[in-house]
């Protein structure tokens, strides 16, 4: 979905959202694609969407 001439823009936009300089949405607004598009691509480029220590997530499983 991202082309060869926006995959820079794209790019950025994924350090300006990795910084919390912007959001998810506007990070997907600026790179020209639909936010779960943007979302499902963060982990291409060493981003996750999840933030959760080991400890952290074996509880919520727990508490599901």
């Amino acid at each position: 979905m991202v082309s060869a001439d926006s995959s820079s823009q794209f790019e950025t936009c994924v350090r300006l959202y990795e910084m919390g300089e912007i959001s998810a949405g506007t990070a997907a607004q600026r790179a020209g694609v639909p936010k779960p598009y943007f979302l499902s691509r963060l982990g291409d480029y060493g981003v996750y969407t999840f933030d959760l220590t080991e400890e952290e997530l074996v509880h919520d499983f727990k508490n599901a």
